[in-house]
């Protein structure tokens, strides 16, 4: 039974919850719903599939958890970044007036007046 793919999935789904849940916040149910879906379907593979479960130990497990404290700040930074781009809120972008020209993001440290 290859456990580490089931880590990785759980992992994928995590981060890309975690990255983007700001942004759209239908991701926190659809991430939560998959992983129950996924954790569903192990359980019943293990209980009528699987003669025996898998034999490991806690490396694989802290291994995880070691990766999985950096998605909340992966959220922080990503959240900010995003709460933060005036695009998102007040509907204003700025024009090139040439090809070559690099887009003006407006993403400047600063207070600004709403």
């Amino acid at each position: 039974m290859p456990i580490h793919f089931k880590y990785s999935d759980c992992l994928n789904i995590t981060f890309l919850a975690m990255l983007y849940g700001l942004g759209m916040p239908i991701m926190f149910p659809m991430a939560s719903i998959i992983i129950m879906n996924q954790r569903l379907a192990e359980r019943i593979q293990v209980a009528f599939n699987y003669r025996l479960p898998p034999a490991m130990d806690n490396s694989l497990s802290d291994s995880v958890l070691s990766i999985m404290k950096y998605a909340p700040l992966m959220m922080l930074f990503n959240g900010y970044w995003l709460m933060d781009n005036r695009q998102f809120f007040d509907n204003v972008w700025h024009y090139k007036d040439k090809v070559t020209q690099n887009m003006w993001a407006d993403h400047l440290p600063g207070y600004r007046v709403c």
